[in-house]
């Protein structure tokens, strides 16, 4: 189909030399609007994907599905062109693939698609943006996680580096295998399409505008790479706005108990008091010695006239506040909790079994593997289920010398790049759990102080999926329930929790009543479509199998023998899940 000159008005398709003028004109509209479709640039980078091109005017990215007979064109993403074009490239798409279908849609364009007619459409997922430049390191309860996960695999020993255009062979053959394995690893055995792409893994950091970063383990004897001063400030800082809310948040503080009041942090700290004597009158063995640090605790809080020093040895510090300080507070907090104790160490003792059951302060009650200081100080922010995920045992194996890889394709906007799509982000099957959440962490600080302002997570397929009603659209009934049903029961023929976990967490989940979520005035979680012809709306006629055909091509699963066998995984498959993401 290369080249084939099309009947609506004078369009063509391009797959071409780089050089020809069309290409060239292609190049130019991704690097003037490929804001307009994150996903773009990783598209193009596909050979499956072909260029509808309107010259003057804009151009569509679509590919071909062909299996079992059946052949289907497939537009990936928003036009390319200026906001005005919009509706006139979609008209000239469908006159010159009538039964095409459209998908990564954002809700403009499919509300001008439902307004044309013939189409029903379904929601697909959620997509995440980070703000850059507004993101402030800060996580509310439910994203702590990532903090934790990411602090987890930082504390194995991992380091956060580039990988540039003079990289060894050995790091690129250790990539590549990394890479196979993660499709092994996979229901489909081929590459994913359209929302990935295959990675020359020979020439790895020498794509012009991709970047590659890796979570590796140091060498015995390996200095750890030096990082650069503005993103490890950034690591560990907050912005100034969050900054002047702590601030109030003291004063309030010190107000409140100046009035012989407690304040809410100090209620919580005696109800937690009060909860481990109980634990540890349960638990036997240690119950003694931690028993007097928890009524140390409960006997200073019960004083609302407290004096700040001694306030201080029993408060939890909050883990993102500036580090030498914290450290210099995590440190008292220790002498103070093991002189309460009756530890005379610097290392708190042995406990008897592997699960943590509670955390005060600096001092952790409960049944776990020897707790050092160093483990146990707050500035790690490492929660009692986070450490349990650090001491578990690694899949069996030998240990990976590359945890984690996550690839960036560039971002266009007017010209210049703005920002980066995670194009691809995926743990080893042995790697430190965590590991890509240290990736990203990183990332964000490295692009933040280099003046980027997006960071594109992309498509979380089948998350939080409503029906096409809540939209506002029509929607096909049967493609939504079974995404629903899929995104429930078929985690291992896709991974969609792993592509959740990775990808929609970082907002912290999605307002079911509008159409994007913002969190923290930095993280959009934003809606995405598929537009499918009407026709395919029944159930019992060629919709279902169109569908399937499409999803074939897209690797959501392989040959026709994994298809027959689809039904065990809606039932749970006793197959290992995929680790297509961050198996986490």
């Amino acid at each position: 189909m290369q080249g084939l000159q099309i009947e609506a008005a004078g369009c063509i398709l391009v797959r071409d030399e780089p050089t020809s003028l069309q290409q060239q004109e292609v190049l130019r509209l991704f690097e003037a609007h490929g804001s307009a479709n994150a996903n773009c640039y990783t598209a193009f980078s596909n050979p499956e994907i072909q260029v509808f091109l309107a010259p003057n005017r804009g151009c569509m990215l679509y590919t071909v599905a062909q299996h079992w007979a059946h052949t289907i064109v497939c537009a990936t993403g928003d036009p390319l062109c200026e906001p005005q074009h919009t509706l006139s490239m979609l008209q000239l798409f469908k006159a010159a693939f009538p039964d095409a279908i459209f998908i990564d849609l954002s809700k403009a364009a499919a509300q001008l698609l439902a307004a044309e007619g013939g189409v029903t459409i379904t929601d697909l997922g959620c997509e995440t943006t980070i703000d850059v430049q507004q993101f402030h390191f800060e996580f509310n309860k439910k994203t702590k996680h990532i903090r934790r996960r990411a602090e987890v695999a930082a504390k194995a020993g991992l380091v956060v580096e580039e990988v540039g255009g003079g990289s060894s062979a050995a790091l690129r053959d250790d990539l590549r295998q990394m890479a196979r394995e993660w499709q092994q690893g996979k229901a489909c055995s081929d590459d994913i399409k359209v929302f990935s792409r295959a990675l020359p893994w020979e020439a790895v950091g020498q794509e012009k505008g991709v970047r590659v970063f890796i979570a590796r383990a140091l060498a015995p004897g390996e200095a750890p790479p030096a990082t650069p001063a503005a993103a490890a400030k950034l690591l560990v800082g907050k912005g100034p706005k969050q900054q002047q809310q702590q601030e109030e948040l003291s004063a309030a503080a010190v107000q409140q108990q100046g009035a012989g009041q407690l304040s809410r942090k100090q209620r919580k700290l005696r109800e937690r008091a009060a909860r481990i004597r109980a634990l540890q009158e349960a638990a036997g063995g240690n119950a003694a010695a931690a028993a007097a640090a928890g009524d140390a605790a409960g006997d200073a809080l019960n004083s609302p006239q407290q004096s700040e020093d001694a306030s201080r040895d029993i408060l939890v510090i909050i883990a993102d506040q500036d580090t030498n300080k914290q450290q210099q507070q995590d440190e008292k907090q220790q002498r103070g909790s093991q002189a309460a104790a009756g530890f005379k160490s610097d290392k708190l003792a042995a406990l008897a079994s592997d699960e943590v059951v509670l955390e005060l302060a600096p001092f952790k009650v409960g049944k776990g593997p020897s707790w050092t200081a160093e483990s146990n100080s707050s500035s790690t922010g490492i929660s009692s289920s986070a450490s349990t995920d650090a001491a578990a045992p690694p899949a069996a194996g030998p240990i990976p010398r590359i945890h984690a890889c996550i690839v960036l394709d560039p971002v266009y906007s007017s010209g210049r790049v703005i920002g980066y799509t995670a194009e691809r982000s995926f743990l080893h099957p042995r790697g430190v759990k965590g590991a890509v959440k240290l990736l990203q962490r990183h990332t964000l600080a490295l692009l933040r102080a280099e003046g980027y302002s997006l960071l594109n997570l992309g498509l979380a397929v089948g998350y939080e999926i409503k029906p096409g009603v809540h939209h506002g659209f029509r929607d096909c009934a049967w493609l939504t329930t079974s995404l629903q049903l899929s995104y429930k029961y078929a985690n291992s023929l896709y991974a969609f929790h792993n592509l959740a976990h990775t990808k929609a967490c970082w907002g912290g989940g999605y307002a079911a009543d509008s159409d994007s979520y913002k969190f923290a005035e930095a993280v959009h979680l934003v809606r995405k479509y598929a537009a499918l012809p009407a026709a395919w709306s029944c159930p019992v006629g060629d919709g279902p199998f169109n569908a399937g055909v499409c999803f074939r091509h897209f690797g959501l699963y392989g040959d026709p023998w994994e298809l027959l066998l689809f039904w065990r995984y809606m039932v749970g498959s006793s197959q290992a899940a995929a680790t297509t993401c961050d198996n986490e």
